[in-house]
């Protein structure tokens, strides 16, 4: 070192921060602190104080080393100074000397333990902290595990209500529902009972009516044969006038007559259906050769007379005035028809199901082609209309016999309403006899199944709604009783009582589901009318129909048979039926 250094400690300051310290470059050339370039402090916040293999840290060890160093440096520069000293400088010697006594410098070892203790401490505090903090997460976790157990034990609390409470609402729903049942169990044997008294006391008051009847028959038979014995002498006196009356009458044409067989109890319902067939066929060659002359069917405007029937039957809605208004329509286009004499003619007796020699008379082929017309568009609105509610069918069948019942439309006493029932009974060959099984394709068309241009068969839903309104027009039409009229019937009420006799007395094996729905259409259309007129002989009629049919039928599985027997309970509740 020169002779010029001094050190001065009023020059020398600290820095007051840490970001003020700077080290001159060093060469170290003595080695003292080669180690120290390279070494790096230990963190005061690891984890833990690091140990070395004495079980001292090793901020202490480093402090210790160092120490050991700048001993040694001081000592080194201590001599230098010494033998470099003139005696001139013996008072900065002297200062130099103070300056480093051992007491005044920096104590190394006392640093290191210093650094010991406070490294302890800090690993003391560490230590402490992560007790802490366990004890912290300890506690978290048993307050976590305790919140999950309360919920638990809430949410199987709440699952335990909710049983209980779903177990008794079944057990009070099971509860409503015997009481339901028991209640209408009850009330079907109540209604039983209530039935079969209501049927013993009908047939109770049936057999004394029918003892009163026998009675007074008895009793008229009686007064007959004294009125026998009375008349026998007149009856010779008469027998003679009686002949020539018979001669005359037979003689004489009568003005009308009844359609049909003269004896209606002798009605056979295979004639009836090969007539419809004649007649069929004598409509399709009439409708043909009206096609082919367009000429005429100009000149007689029969194109416009189809357009002005299509919409009469549309407007009936059973009121009296309109039903009258269009009968009178009909009759009118009908008779302008008939009394034109002009243009080609066709025999009458062809177009009527019965025909007798006085029916065998030309007509005009322009008025059957327009009957005809009519007919197809009866038998489109009754399918259209009737099928849901066959009594809707009535205004129809009051126009349709009304147009056909006075006598200008007749031909020596047959009615050309046969037109229109020939129509009919083709669309439901059921009326006509036809009976099943109906199992094969055969059978399906030979009872009226429709079947579409690629070979499937309409849905039985179809075919029987089709039914039920072509029946329901059919008993329209045959279900009107003139006993308050001037006008002869075309087509009696017997027809209908035929219609039903018929299914009545056929084999249950050749009965399909649909002849029952057109069972229970001729009795929802027509059971009134025909106990109006027969009385309690229809009434037995119908109560067969209802009961002991029906219910063969519903043995047999057919759906049908069960509608019948459930109209039977409805109309024993009607006031007409009572009081019948």
């Amino acid at each position: 070192m020169p002779s010029s250094y001094s050190f001065n400690p009023e020059e020398t300051s600290l820095p007051e921060s840490d970001g003020e310290w700077s080290e001159p470059e060093s060469t170290d050339e003595d080695g003292l602190f080669k180690d120290l370039n390279n070494y790096e402090a230990p963190s005061l916040y690891g984890l833990s104080p690091a140990l070395n293999s004495l079980g001292k840290s090793n901020s202490v060890s480093h402090a210790q080393a160092t120490a050991e160093r700048l001993g040694s440096l001081d000592l080194k520069a201590h001599e230098y100074t010494i033998a470099g000293i003139n005696n001139s400088d013996k008072k900065v010697h002297h200062e130099f000397k103070l300056l480093y006594l051992e007491e005044n410098r920096f104590n190394a070892q006392e640093a290191a333990v210093l650094e010991d203790r406070f490294q302890r401490k800090v690993k003391c505090i560490f230590e402490v902290r992560q007790a802490e903090e366990a004890r912290r997460a300890k506690l978290e976790r048993e307050e976590r595990e305790k919140r999950a157990e309360i919920a638990r034990r809430a949410a199987e609390e709440k699952a335990r209500q909710e049983e209980v409470q779903r177990r008794q609402r079944e057990q009070q729903e099971e509860l409503e529902r015997r009481r339901k049942q028991e209640e209408m169990e009850w009330i079907e044997h109540e209604r039983q009972q209530r039935e079969h008294r209501e049927r013993e006391a009908y047939f109770k008051q049936q057999a004394e009516k029918d003892a009163r009847d026998q009675a007074a028959q008895a009793a008229q038979a009686e007064k007959q044969q004294q009125q026998q014995q009375q008349q026998r002498q007149q009856q010779q006196q008469q027998q003679q006038q009686q002949q020539q009356q018979q001669q005359q009458q037979q003689q004489a044409q009568p003005q009308q007559q009844y359609t049909g067989p003269s004896v209606y109890g002798r009605k056979n319902i295979n004639v009836e259906s090969t007539a419809v067939s004649r007649v069929l066929a004598a409509l399709k060659k009439v409708r043909q050769d009206v096609d082919n002359e367009p000429q005429f069917m100009k000149s007689k405007n029969l194109m416009a007379i189809r357009r002005d029937l299509r919409p009469k039957l549309g407007q009936l809605n059973g009121e009296k005035t309109q039903t009258v208004a269009v009968r009178e329509f009909y009759k009118k286009t009908f008779m302008d028809l008939l009394n034109d004499t002009n243009g080609p003619k066709v025999l009458a007796s062809g177009f009527f199901l019965a025909p007798n020699e006085q029916s065998n008379v030309p007509i005009p082929i322009a008025f059957v082609w327009a009957v005809n017309e009519l007919a197809k568009l009866l038998v489109k609105q009754v399918e259209a209309e009737c099928s849901i509610k066959p009594e809707t069918a009535d205004p129809l069948g009051i126009t349709i016999i009304a147009t056909f019942a006075g006598d200008g439309l007749t031909v020596n006493g047959n009615s050309f309403i046969d037109i229109i029932l020939a129509r009919l009974l083709k669309r439901n060959p059921i009326l006509r006899g036809e009976l099943g099984p109906e199992d094969t394709e055969k059978d399906r068309k030979r009872l009226g199944w429709k079947v579409d241009e690629e070979g499937t068969w309409e849905a039985e839903e179809a075919h029987i709604n089709s039914l039920v309104g072509l029946t329901a027009g059919y008993a329209a039409i045959a279900g009107r009783d003139f006993g308050g009229s001037k006008m002869i019937n075309p087509y009696p009420i017997f027809n209908l009582w035929h219609a039903v006799a018929f299914l009545l007395n056929q084999p249950m094996n050749l009965l399909t589901n649909s002849h029952f729905f057109v069972m229970k259409t001729l009795l929802q259309v027509g059971a009134k009318k025909l106990v109006g007129v027969y009385g309690h002989q229809a009434k037995k009629l119908v109560e067969l129909c209802i009961t002991e049919w029906a219910i063969k039928g519903v043995e047999l599985g057919l759906g049908g048979a069960q509608a019948v027997k459930a109209y039977g309970k409805y109309l024993r509740e009607e006031d007409w039926w009572k009081n019948s």
